[in-house]
């Protein structure tokens, strides 16, 4: 699922490219389709498909390739697949006329995880059950409280205390 965001950051420039490129004033732009649609237009497109629980998390600290990360519960195959659909029928719609015409890209059409990359924003529309059990919310914002974290911490020093092993085997344990 994560292929699209792992492409976008091995298709950015390095620094020597980014050097060689600086003296072209018609210099290639990285892929970003924010131009075409904006989070509030995204928002309601969601909102017309009747994507549930919509959440935008503004991510520009902590990731270098999106800006927001939108996630969007599908209540199906087929509705995760329509949210993706409406999503390029809208860039395909505001487009109409242009010589050339810039599309999201889309991974995981026939999953329970659709992302749909566009440039500043990256949408992950998942299943009721996958967003429950990825929770894609608590590794973008910090709502995890601090209990929460101690608690975790003594769940994980129980799981890495020392067990002997039970001697199975027909010989005796020299003393």
């Amino acid at each position: 699922m994560l292929a699209a965001l792992r492409s976008r950051c091995s298709s950015l420039p390095s620094p020597a490219t980014n050097r060689i490129f600086a003296s072209f004033s018609s210099a290639p732009r990285a892929y970003d389709i924010s131009d075409v649609l904006t989070v509030p237009e995204v928002e309601k497109i969601l909102a017309d498909v009747k994507a549930d629980n919509v959440k935008v998390i503004p991510t520009h600290n902590q990731s270098c390739w999106s800006d927001f990360t939108i996630i969007a519960t599908g209540r199906s195959d087929w509705h995760l697949k329509n949210i993706a659909q409406a999503l390029i029928y809208k860039a395909k719609q505001k487009q109409e006329g242009a010589k050339q015409v810039t599309l999201p890209s889309v991974q995981g059409y026939n999953s329970k995880w659709v992302v749909i990359d566009c440039g500043k924003f990256v949408v992950h529309a998942l299943d009721e059950k996958a967003r429950v059990y990825f929770n894609l919310e608590s590794l973008w914002t910090a709502e995890a409280s601090s209990s929460a974290n101690d608690n975790s911490d003594k769940e994980l020093q129980k799981a890495f205390v020392k067990v002997r092993p039970i001697n199975n085997s027909k010989r005796k344990v020299k003393s």
